[in-house]
């Protein structure tokens, strides 16, 4: 009778072993899957505040592209009284527009996952530079109107003329106020996603 007691205490011993092991590995298994999410969560913010980094320094290259390689306001007075060569400035802006055009859709589309993984207040600084976008696609597009030999009825005064030069040219005397606000703008952008990146 001693020796089946024994028996069974060495089974019972075994099999609550087992049990402990077997418990000890479930939560092993469980802790391990949860920091692979948080890793896999953290990796994919890691990435999205990196591609947003890019496409906002590709968004502010594009816009100093624009600005750098457009005619000068003199050069326009030409233009205004040549048709053909309307066409051309109206041809030669619009493929400068292009690569601008781009960076702002691969924006739009990174900002969607971005609301949803680190809220409104992070993607609400974007706001600023999306207006320096538009505040300078539309400045081109008043200027292109106003140059357009045939359309006559479109008048811009001359404090709309020089609203939009301070827009669409980078002066190269004096200073550049679109240029240090976009800059002021990305530095918000960049404070705001640095967090991200450890």
């Amino acid at each position: 009778m001693n020796l089946e007691l024994t028996l069974f205490n060495l089974n019972s011993f075994r099999d609550i072993t087992i049990i402990i092991t077997l418990i000890i590995i479930a939560i092993t298994i469980v802790k391990s899957y949860q920091l692979y999410k948080t890793h896999l969560y953290g990796k994919r913010s890691y990435d999205l505040s990196v591609s947003l980094f890019k496409t906002i320094y590709e968004l502010r290259d594009a816009i100093a592209f624009i600005r750098h390689t457009t005619l000068r306001p003199h050069e326009n007075d030409f233009i205004a009284k040549n048709s053909a060569v309307f066409g051309e400035q109206s041809k030669h802006y619009k493929e400068l527009l292009i690569r601008l055009h781009e960076s702002k859709h691969i924006l739009e589309i990174e900002l969607l996952e971005a609301q949803n993984r680190f809220g409104e207040k992070t993607t609400n600084t974007f706001l600023a530079i999306k207006e320096d976008v538009t505040l300078l696609e539309r400045s081109i597009e008043s200027h292109l109107d106003a140059l357009n030999p045939y359309d006559t009825n479109l008048l811009r005064t001359k404090q709309q003329a020089q609203k939009d030069n301070s827009v669409i040219y980078a002066p190269t005397m004096g200073e550049d106020i679109f240029r240090k606000n976009l800059e002021l703008h990305i530095k918000s952008v960049e404070s705001a996603l640095s967090q991200y990146l450890f």
